[in-house]
């Protein structure tokens, strides 16, 4: 603050004083560094993208106001499941992902990998934080199906010079012990079979 007095003499040979104060306020600045996932909202603007940002306005006292923001936008990570595929019973299914600080598999597992050998269909949701704190999550479907239960039907008791036609449903490969590869199985030889 600045308070100055100024004396005076006028043609009368007469003095008087007078008295002026006030203050030159200083302009304002500030600077903050922030580091964030994704996207960051300041002074009514959202960012996405690291960089050096300014904002202006004025102070309490109406002057120039200046505040700096140094923003690091860390990209939320996107986790890859390999391993997904469509098994028979009796296997097993391993899904595998990358590297991050910590996982949760909603089929259980808390580690970079889930093994599931439950027959059925099923569907794994994936959920990971990178060492930035970022999350990002993600999906991995298939089935381990159950095995066939074929029925034989024509199994029969008949004489000699007679034969017997073994036949089972639909499928896509048939291994008969008795040589058929077919869906049915002829049998002519006399005695058990």
């Amino acid at each position: 603050p600045y308070t100055c007095t100024v004396t005076v003499t006028n043609a009368n040979s007469c003095t008087g004083t007078g008295t002026a104060s006030g203050t030159i306020n200083a302009n304002s600045t500030s600077s903050t560094t922030v580091a964030v996932c994704n996207s960051y909202s300041w002074n009514g603007n959202t960012y996405t993208t690291s960089g050096t940002y300014t904002y202006s306005t004025l102070n309490s006292v109406g002057c120039d106001s200046v505040a700096t923001l140094n923003l690091t936008i860390y990209a939320l990570p996107i986790p890859v499941i390999t391993g997904a595929v469509n098994v028979c019973s009796g296997n097993t299914v391993t899904l595998n992902t990358g590297s991050y600080s910590s996982y949760n598999w909603s089929c259980g597992s808390t580690g970079s990998s889930q093994a599931i050998s439950a027959t059925g269909p099923y569907t794994c949701f994936l959920t990971v934080t990178d060492n930035h704190g970022c999350i990002g999550a993600t999906l991995a479907s298939g089935t381990i199906y159950a095995p066939p239960t074929p029925v034989i039907n024509g199994a029969a008791n008949v004489c000699a010079g007679d034969s017997v036609i073994l036949q089972v449903g639909s499928y896509s490969h048939y291994s008969w012990s008795c040589g058929s590869t077919n869906n049915f199985q002829k049998i002519t030889t006399t005695g058990p079979y």
